[in-house]
């Protein structure tokens, strides 16, 4: 059978973090609903980003380049491949739908929702983050089942560091607001996570091979005849 995307132990710790990213999305869309500028702490945030990264900079352009469209599409190929070369069919629908759920409940339904802008433009929460989260997750996840703790940590190390970056990276080109990104990064957890879990037990279910009862005994239908 193929290794669970998220062991049976930790289902219940993700799902709980999953639940406190639609919680974090949830308060951070009210606070910042109607909103047409910085709150104070997106402020302050945004100054120091600028410091360290430049405004509209090359280091923050390089930061960001992980969450264009070609990149995030190239990475949900990939994951898919490796699925279906995998024959984990579950999860390579959830490759395939995942991200273009997040997406489309970000742009149609979260953003007209929370009408907060940037710019003129609807930014809350951030569909660049919610696309490459999403898109991360889901490599990450596939790369790390079942393999030694060695590469699963490491899998979660890169996905910190591009995950952040991005984030970073979005707000030092102006963007989206920090609040954005985090709001972004919630929704893609609340929603590739439980999906994620879904998917386990669904394979689960599909491999599991059917075990006759051994307290029935051999069925009489069953045992060959002799001269038969």
């Amino acid at each position: 059978s193929c290794p669970a995307l998220i062991s049976p132990r930790y289902r219940l710790p993700v799902l709980g973090l999953a639940g406190l990213g639609w919680v974090v999305s949830v308060v951070l869309g009210l606070r910042y609903a109607g909103a047409r500028h910085a709150g104070r702490l997106d402020a302050v945030v945004i100054h120091q980003v600028h410091v360290a990264v430049g405004d509209k900079g090359w280091v923050a352009a390089l930061l960001a380049l992980p969450s264009s469209p070609p990149l995030v599409w190239a990475s949900i190929g990939l994951t898919l491949l490796l699925a279906l070369l995998g024959r984990r069919w579950e999860f390579a629908a959830l490759v395939v739908l995942g991200p273009a759920l997040a997406v489309t409940l970000v742009e149609l339904v979260g953003k007209p929702l929370v009408d907060r802008r940037l710019d003129g433009y609807l930014s809350y929460p951030s569909g660049h983050t919610v696309s490459t989260v999403s898109a991360l997750t889901l490599a990450m996840l596939g790369l790390a089942a079942g393999a030694p703790i060695v590469r699963r940590v490491l899998a979660l190390v890169v996905w910190v560091v591009i995950s952040g970056s991005v984030m970073v990276g979005l707000v030092g080109m102006n963007y989206h607001y920090p609040t954005d990104t985090v709001g972004g990064l919630c929704v893609a957890l609340g929603i590739l996570l439980p999906a994620a879990v879904l998917v386990d037990v669904l394979a689960a279910r599909r491999v599991r091979p059917d075990v006759a009862d051994p307290a029935a005994g051999a069925s009489p239908d069953r045992v060959a005849h002799p001269l038969s």
